[in-house]
């Protein structure tokens, strides 16, 4: 080969495919000084071209090391390391690419990626927006901005980006990731399912298609193929963290509790800080499985109560949806109430066979359908007449971690009758701060008499609170008695997903110079107007206790001396910060 080969003929070689002569070529000149940085980026390519990954990053940073202000490096380096999830370095060139080329699209698309994969979602979005050319039709984009508002939860906005994407005809697998997402947050499932084969037929094996479609069929309960398809597309998707959790989720459905750990462990390695993923490994950890059926039966006085209001609204024309049917014991109620039928569901096989032989035993079979299954995957057209009343007892101590909330909105918008009546009406949240030693030195685990047991903090699960029998208890309340959340069962909040929240703040005055512990807090029902149930402290025997959520640091105030306390919640959970 000519060693005089000029800069654009080793290019020549190179777009031809001759990556060898390429590769000699841009050698060549690199020994006698010319375009160094230029050439050191190129052979990268060619590298990267055969798949040699860490040879192409060696050869990048030897670029940068030759011409720190030549961005392709920087951007190339950021491109491999976004792919291989190592998000962290990737932002570190990408800094350096906005530094040198802030106009150009790959700058934008490597450092908002960079940011999305350590979960700084809205600067990457404010990135975006002020991005001098975020109106060019770069579907890649597009596509940034719709991952990182469907992360933050701002889906409104979701179906104008994927307008403007459709419009630019330019056929992208993850764009058929995002309509299927898009569909499945709307319940619209057999269309996500539809659309998730089709993009399975035009990107063939592509991996988030694969693991999306997973998502569809867990939705649809397929959960044995929901899991097949997570395994396939996290093959060459392992950073993936939604995929792990998601395949998690599927394999403790199953009873695959080993399997599902190690899933968990995958996700979490990817997103140390989600509160979701945290929460499931604890819960996989533990073989959560609350003994709290026998002593929901034991309540005498809620059983009283929702008798009596049954009692109460249940009308000979009645058709009843009841939830979480569990026993039976509120659907044998409504029937011997005098409903024309009454419709259970229940997600536990082994309550269903339950509630089936105490319906037999009071000779209600014709009264009474139970079904096998979330009240969510109902339709309108599993009930020969939409029901005109709709009971659930599926609260917790703290009301709203049982999926109460998604519960009781489903079946109200999708299922009931209009003017559907429903027991409970509604349901008033009050708390307390409170001092509670006992419990307190395990909230966070992290010494007993000078021994560290911090390990043992494992089974604990974070951000959410407990369910305590205050009564078994030496406490002390810490303020006066103050409003959480007010529920009309019939006019509820807009959904609020788990990764999101709305907050409040509320001053509370001290009453105790107790070392304060956390929040405890309770719920006043109105079954009906005139027919009241609650989990307050001064009523023993319930079988809910009270819930509490414990701050992560101990705090003490002066007696008279407000403090500001704010408020989390969502569909599925009340949480708090600490106290300042």
């Amino acid at each position: 080969m000519n060693s005089q080969i000029s800069f654009d003929e080793a290019q020549k070689f190179h777009e031809l495919g001759k990556f060898q002569e390429a590769y000699v070529a841009y050698s060549n000149l690199i020994s006698r000084g010319i375009e160094v940085s230029k050439c050191w980026n190129f052979i990268g390519l060619i590298y990267f071209q055969q798949q040699k990954l860490s040879d192409a990053i060696s050869c990048w940073e030897k670029s940068i090391s030759a011409d720190n202000k030549l961005v392709d490096p920087y951007l190339n380096l950021a491109y491999v390391l976004n792919g291989q999830g190592e998000f962290q370095q990737a932002l570190m060139y990408g800094q350096n690419a906005v530094k040198l080329d802030p106009h150009k699209e790959q700058t934008a698309l490597q450092f908002a990626s960079s940011l999305i994969g350590i979960h700084r979602y809205q600067e990457a979005l404010d990135y975006l927006d002020t991005f001098q050319n975020s109106q060019v039709r770069n579907i890649e984009l597009i596509l940034a901005k719709i991952k990182a508002k469907r992360a933050l939860g701002t889906y409104s906005e979701i179906n104008e980006l994927l307008r403007v994407a459709k419009q630019l005809n330019q056929p992208h697998p993850m764009l058929e990731v995002e309509k299927v997402l898009q569909l499945l947050d709307v319940d619209k499932i057999e269309d996500a399912y539809q659309i998730a084969n089709e993009g399975l037929v035009n990107f063939p094996g592509f991996p988030q298609l694969l693991i999306v479609l997973g998502r569809v069929l867990s939705a649809q309960k397929e959960t044995e193929k929901a899991i097949s398809h997570f395994q396939a597309g996290l093959k060459s998707a392992a950073k993936d963290w939604e995929g792990w959790t998601c395949l998690g989720v599927s394999l403790v459905e199953l009873g695959h509790f080993k399997d599902a750990i190690k899933a968990f462990e995958e996700a979490k390695a990817l997103h140390p800080n989600h509160v979701g993923i945290q929460q499931r490994l604890a819960k996989a950890y533990a073989r959560f499985v609350p003994p709290w059926h026998t002593e929901m039966l034991s309540d005498l006085e809620r059983n009283r109560a929702f008798h009596d209001a049954i009692r109460e609204v249940i009308s000979k024309d009645d058709v009843v949806l009841e939830i979480g049917t569990g026993s039976g014991i509120l659907s044998i109620l409504s029937a011997k109430a005098g409903a024309k039928h009454v419709y259970g569901c229940e997600q536990l096989p082994e309550m269903v066979e339950v509630s089936l032989l105490n319906v037999e035993r009071n000779k209600l079979q014709e009264k009474i359908t139970v079904w096998n299954k979330s009240s969510s995957t109902l339709k309108a057209e599993d009930f020969e007449q939409k029901p005109s009343v709709l009971i659930a007892e599926v609260f917790d101590a703290g009301f709203i971690g049982e999926h109460a909330i998604p519960s009781f909105r489903h079946a109200i918008n999708e299922l009931c009758g209009d003017n559907c009546k429903v027991i409970p009406k509604r349901a008033e949240l009050k708390a307390r701060l409170i001092h509670i030693p006992s419990l307190g030195t395990l909230h966070p685990a992290r010494e007993i008499e000078g021994i560290s047991i911090a390990a043992f903090d494992r089974f604990r699960i974070p951000m959410e609170y407990e369910s305590v029998h205050l009564h078994k208890y030496d406490y002390e309340f810490c303020s006066d008695e103050f409003d959480l959340l007010d529920i009309d069962f019939k006019n509820l909040f807009n959904p609020i997903p788990e990764y999101a929240s709305e907050s409040s703040s509320i001053n509370v005055s001290i009453t105790s110079s107790a070392e304060i512990h956390g929040v405890a807090f309770w719920f006043n029902l109105d079954l009906t107007d005139s027919i009241h149930l609650s989990n307050h402290p001064d009523r023993k025997n319930n079988h809910w206790g009270q819930a509490v959520f414990f701050f992560d640091e101990k705090k003490s105030f002066t007696v008279g001396e407000n403090v500001s306390l704010e408020i989390f919640y969502n569909d599925y959970l009340i949480w708090f910060n600490e106290l300042t």
